[in-house]
């Protein structure tokens, strides 16, 4: 798996990103969980018309899976968490309706996908390490997961559709 670290390289595939945000004005809400959840296995998330979150929501796990695999890069890994928290956080700004005016605190999309993706990795891990599948470890990972999951739904009933401008009168 390569890994862009190069802020050049960030600042490239962000605008490709927007680019493909852009034109597709039926992606400007938040995919549920079962989506994410799709990314994450890899199911979806690489196809040029996937969800933009979802194609970021599997950039997630797969960070995810190599810093369990190669701790040594988890710096550079990290890293490159950060920026697509911050890529996911910019889309959300400017594609999806949050419901709140100027200056009221706002909850990280980006760091909530994050955040379920390495919970999700997580429990897959435990999953694979486990001699039981019914072992209380494997229990609690997936507990997790479904706790994030159902966060992630009420983010996304908090932040139901399309961002639309005010009209200035």
């Amino acid at each position: 798996m390569t890994i862009i670290t190069s802020p050049d390289l960030v600042v490239e595939q962000a605008r490709r990103d927007v680019m493909v945000a852009e034109a597709a004005p039926n992606q400007r809400s938040l995919p549920d969980w079962h989506r994410l959840s799709a990314a994450f296995r890899g199911e979806i998330g690489w196809s040029p018309g996937d969800h933009l979150i979802t194609r970021w929501a599997s950039d997630f796990a797969n960070l995810h899976r190599e810093r369990r695999v190669n701790p040594k890069r988890a710096v550079e890994i990290d890293c490159r968490r950060t920026q697509i928290i911050h890529l996911i956080d910019d889309w959300t700004e400017k594609y999806v309706d949050t419901g709140r005016g100027k200056g009221s605190p706002r909850r990280s999309v980006g760091a909530a996908v994050d955040a379920m993706a390495a919970a999700y990795i997580a429990a897959e891990c435990c999953l694979m390490a486990a001699e039981n599948a019914s072992d209380d470890t494997v229990h609690a990972a997936w507990v997790r997961v479904a706790g994030l999951a159902c966060s992630w739904n009420d983010l996304v009933a908090q932040n139901p559709g399309p961002w639309r401008p005010s009209r200035q009168e």
